[in-house]
């Protein structure tokens, strides 16, 4: 199956599918306001028009501060996980990024891979989308959604790096290093700062570990894998989830 061809699309579109309903749950930001005053500045003319007494609006401009997120996608894992379950997961993540876009919160995305052999680190982080690109799903699938983006991608950029010195990654592309020792969340979803420095990424950017991180499977249930990344992660700053299930 070729990148880019419908058919390839397609087989993502499928995915995000399954998690439109659950989008559809949040409300979207009205970001155009009025103020009608019996007393104003300017005429609504079709209020005029019908005798509306309400026929005047007070205007007044007040400059909206733009809301933004950036984003961090960790895309490495081990070996023993599967190409659907990665799949499925970048989908979720994928449609969470498109309700704070929907929200008018602008977004900034990256996706990222770290791998550690013995005492040394290889970590890449990749801009893919910045503040005022739209969202494109026929250019974000590819380092979003595929998981070749990690498994050819990443691992080249390993195998090419003029740093690494130990002889053990002549053999290995060592082991996966989010979620263990110091390079965590914290309670609060915000990465540590061990992890900030490492990414070079902020205590307030959305940083999402791989699915293995929060156990996640293709079968499971879309709306208790979305409140695990929210209440995880810090999209619990930006998406509250209904009250109701």
């Amino acid at each position: 199956m070729k990148y880019g061809t419908d058919k390839y699309f397609n087989s993502f579109n499928h995915e995000l599918k399954k998690v439109n309903d659950y989008i559809k749950r949040y409300a979207i930001l009205n970001k155009i306001s009025y103020k009608n005053d019996v007393v104003g500045f300017a005429p609504i003319v079709p209020n005029t028009i019908i005798g509306n007494p309400i026929n005047m609006i007070n205007q007044k401009k007040k400059e909206k501060i733009i809301p933004t997120a950036t984003i961090v996608f960790e895309k490495a894992i081990t070996c023993d996980y599967k190409s659907r379950d990665m799949v499925s997961f970048a989908s979720i993540i994928f449609s969470l990024i498109q309700v704070l876009e929907q929200k008018g919160i602008r977004c900034q995305v990256y996706v990222s891979s770290t791998f550690t052999y013995d005492d040394e680190i290889f970590g890449y982080k990749i801009k893919i989308k910045n503040y005022m690109q739209p969202l494109n799903l026929y250019k974000m699938q590819f380092p979003v959604i595929a998981s070749d983006m990690f498994r050819r991608i990443g691992f080249r950029l390993l195998e090419t790096c003029p740093y690494l010195k130990s002889s053990g990654w002549e053999h290995s592309y060592g082991k996966t290093l989010i979620g263990k020792d110091v390079y965590d969340l914290k309670g609060n979803g915000e990465p540590t700062e061990e992890l900030q420095d490492l990414l070079n990424i902020k205590s307030t950017d959305i940083f999402i570990p791989n699915h293995a991180y929060f156990g996640f499977h293709s079968y499971d249930s879309i709306s208790s894998t979305i409140r695990g990344i929210i209440d995880r992660t810090n999209f619990s700053k930006y998406i509250k989830l209904d009250d109701e299930e």
